[in-house]
């Protein structure tokens, strides 16, 4: 065979076009279709990815909506019931002022059975509060009226009525103002 019966290297390649040129539409229109579908399913994924962490972030929303309304109910009993136990431990006061006129002697006759029920029933109901609060502050400073107020009802002597009844009523101040910096804060 002559050099001249074999086949240039321009006809191989117009050959090979020839037999290949009709596929290469058909892959392309295949690598394109594989490519979208690629492309479709990577979206997909980032969109669940953004909705998954939307939906979190609404519970995260909704848990902290409800823990806000949660603490706000509190402090608002809270606040309720410590008005309560300070007027009851003013009428223990005014019924050991009155006993103390009448006997001269200080904390002698125990206070009216109804008013100690109530009283220890406010106490109780503070601590149950108390424990809710999430403001450590305003924990601390129930705690010292708290204290003052029952160093006040069971005073033996006047002297440490007096002085009992005097930190009550400002321990009653810090704790009102501490109260309402927390509530308008939750609003």
């Amino acid at each position: 065979m002559a050099l001249q019966d074999a086949p240039t290297v321009l006809q191989v390649a117009q050959q090979t076009a020839q037999q290949i040129g009709p596929w290469i539409p058909i892959a392309s229109l295949i690598l394109g279709q594989l490519s979208a579908i690629g492309l479709e399913w990577l979206r997909g994924m980032v969109t669940r990815a953004r909705e998954r962490e939307a939906r979190i972030q609404l519970r995260r929303e909704a848990i902290e909506d409800k823990r806000a309304e949660f603490q706000r109910q509190t402090l608002l009993e809270l606040q309720e019931t410590l008005l309560q136990l300070m007027r009851a431990t003013v009428q223990m006061r005014i019924a050991d002022e009155a006993a103390f006129k009448a006997t001269g002697s200080w904390g002698a006759p125990l206070h009216d059975e109804q008013l100690n029920e109530q009283e220890r029933l406010l106490r109780a109901r503070v601590n149950v509060l108390t424990a809710r609060v999430l403001d450590e502050e305003l924990r601390g400073l129930v705690g010292q009226m708290h204290d003052a107020s029952w160093a006040s009802v069971i005073a033996r002597r006047k002297e440490d009525a007096d002085a009992a009844h005097d930190l009550v009523a400002d321990a009653f101040q810090r704790v009102n103002a501490r109260l309402g910096e927390i509530l308008r804060a939750l609003y």
